[in-house]
């Protein structure tokens, strides 16, 4: 089997889900299967969110695979926990084995087109940008049944961004083309965020990030055809952002980031790394610092590889990255206080600018070390355990002593 159940640890119960979804089946006069009632979809996420499937399937694709397995079991006999688990997995090895196609995903980007940026590849993905739309392509009547769900006026001054990948379905291209989108202009969003510590606005807040896609994206075909009259859009644009200029740095910004992407693709633990750049720059696509703020905290958490653990060790973490430790300590431990502060007790945090740049900073210097460090540890558990070790020089040497004697005794 491909499919798995996700482990008794984590709470879920597959065989009770079935003996409810088996009350309330139905099987109408022609002999079809069906659910009655509105908890069927309780039930179903439910189940959706117990299910392991293999490698990145889109969420859209593995509800298609769950939803048709179910009603083919119901339909077949009694719901059980093995009778189900063997057709998702049936099902998912049916999709895995679908023919690899080739798409265009077609965007915008909030930055003045350069020809210095005009193309970047990340592994087998070419993303290629150009001031005007691109020959052959056309967005026109998709956009008009997509400017309902857009909330803001449409950019006019964003570049157009074409990224060339290759998938099973039009889900799984517009997931794979939107995620590579996200890990470039999340580098290049982390190049021009970490060379801001401060900022005060004195009108309408803008996102913290410089480069913003684009409210609606349409998939092609390589010709420039329509591929699916599916569209995808960005529910919290709100309007255009102001668009990035890369000015007389584009030869060091470009320098910096083809390092970047060098170092990913050695890097020991990439797929994780390049998880965590796009998460950090999803926490600062959004006008609503709190939520910013809030997101942003949780990459730290994962940076540190503390999503478990308690919040001094988030802190003595992140702290061991800088100089004068116990002055960052207090510095993480009132952001630690905001946090909780904002999360359980929903508090409005004042001067939140000021306090989300600061906790940017420490993402940015996190993230950083693991980018840097791509050959010295093999996975960010062991890097996080770096973390631990004391920030004295001496108390190193004093301990590196201890660990001699303790291996010869050993030996």
């Amino acid at each position: 089997m491909c499919a798995k159940w996700a482990e008794p640890k984590k709470g879920y119960n597959p065989s009770f889900l079935f003996e409810g979804l088996e009350r309330i089946k139905k099987i109408n006069p022609e002999g079809q299967a069906g659910f009655q009632g509105v908890e069927f979809d309780d039930y179903f996420t439910v189940l959706l969110s117990s299910v392991e499937f293999t490698g990145r399937i889109p969420e859209v694709e593995r509800q298609g695979i769950l939803r048709a397995a179910l009603f083919s079991v119901a339909q077949q006999g009694k719901l059980t926990q093995d009778a189900v688990l063997k057709q998702v997995s049936a099902n998912e090895v049916a999709y895995l084995r679908q023919p690899i196609k080739p798409f265009v995903l077609l965007s915008s980007l909030s930055v003045h087109y350069h020809d210095e940026i005009k193309s970047s590849s990340l592994g087998d993905v070419k993303i290629t940008l150009t001031p005007n739309l691109p020959k052959g392509f056309s967005q026109q009547a998709v956009v008009e049944r997509a400017q309902r769900m857009v909330h803001g006026d449409l950019p006019d001054d964003y570049s157009y961004v074409r990224v060339e990948v290759s998938a099973r379905s039009i889900f799984e291209a517009a997931e794979q083309a939107l995620d590579s989108l996200d890990l470039l202009r999340g580098i290049w969003n982390y190049l021009s965020n970490r060379r801001h510590h401060l900022r005060w606005s004195t009108s309408r807040r803008e996102p913290i990030n410089t480069v913003m896609l684009g409210p609606i994206h349409t998939l092609h075909k390589p010709g420039g055809e329509i591929a699916s009259d599916t569209y995808w859009y960005e529910p919290d644009y709100a309007g255009p952002a102001p668009s990035f200029r890369f000015m007389d740095q584009i030869d060091a910004f470009r320098k910096e980031e083809r390092l970047i992407r060098n170092r990913l693709t050695r890097h020991r633990y990439r797929v994780a790394v390049e998880d965590l750049i796009k998460a950090y720059t999803r926490a600062l696509d959004t006008r609503d610092y709190k939520s910013a703020f809030i997101s942003l905290w949780s990459v730290l958490e994962r940076l540190t590889n503390t999503e478990q653990a308690r919040y001094d060790v988030t802190i003595r973490r992140a702290s061991f990255l800088l100089d004068d430790e116990a002055f960052h300590r207090q510095i993480l431990n009132h952001l630690r206080d905001h946090r909780n502060r904002a999360v359980h007790i929903g508090e409005t945090i004042n001067e939140i600018e000021t306090i989300l740049y600061q906790l940017k900073r420490y993402v940015e210097v996190a993230l950083g070390f693991h980018i840097s460090n791509f050959q010295d540890f093999s996975t960010i558990a062991e890097a996080a355990s770096f973390m631990d070790l004391p920030c004295s020089v001496d108390e190193l040497k004093r301990k590196t002593i201890l660990y001699k004697k303790a291996i010869r005794f050993r030996e």
